[in-house]
Formats: structure tokens, C-alpha cells, sequence
């Protein structure tokens, strides 16, 4: 697999947090840089399950399957973090999620 570029988004897998938008980035991002991966980190809400579909449905649409992963809900996320070369959140409703907050929380209580 080699050295790549990993960009996430975390937060729970919903239409208002922008995860639609995060494959357009995938999308438009694979068209220009080859050794690059996608994590979506998160579980969606039980009534959320549609969007989830909708959202695979779109990924394979754009032939991203080996491009974005689905990680599911990472409990000791701080060990994860590290990883990950820029963490995207094109969120609709949230100036600054509770997600980034609780990242940086959890992070800083790791060291």
C-alpha cells in the first residue's frame, strides 16, 4: 500500500454534519492526488440508517470504495488522531462542533 494521505471526518454519521460533502472532497480530491485515503469515524443515529445507505450509494457512484473507509465508533479516538494528516468537518449547522471540542479534550488529556 505505500506511504499516503489520510483525511477524516469524525462525528456521528448524519446529513447535517456534511458527510455528502466529504465524498465531493474525496471525489474531487482523488482526481488530483493518487496516494490519498478517506476514515469516516462514526456510527449514525438508529434513525439515520437511510442516510447511511444514501451515503454508500454516492461513494460507489464516484468508484471511491478503495478510497473512503468507514471506521465505525473509535473509543480511545486520541490513539487514532495521530494518524490522521487533516481531520475535515464540512458540517452544515455547527461553527465549531461538539466533536472538535471533544477531540482536543480527549487529546489533551492523553499527554
Amino acid at each position: 500500500m505505500g506511504v499516503f494521505f489520510l483525511i477524516a471526518n469524525i462525528g456521528t454519521i448524519e446529513e447535517k454534519k456534511g458527510f455528502l460533502e466529504f465524498v465531493e472532497v474525496a471525489n474531487e480530491v482523488c482526481k488530483v492526488l493518487e496516494d490519498v485515503k478517506f476514515l469516516i469515524i462514526g456510527s449514525p443515529k438508529p434513525k439515520e440508517e437511510k442516510f447511511l445507505i444514501n451515503l454508500k450509494e454516492k461513494i460507489k457512484r464516484y468508484n471511491l470504495e478503495n478510497k473512503i473507509y468507514f471506521m465505525g465508533f473509535i473509543e480511545e479516538i486520541e490513539k487514532t488522531l495521530p494518524l490522521i494528516d487533516i481531520l475535515l468537518f464540512p458540517t452544515k449547522k455547527e461553527a465549531w462542533g461538539a466533536s472538535n471540542i471533544y477531540l482536543f479534550w480527549r487529546t489533551s488529556r492523553s499527554n
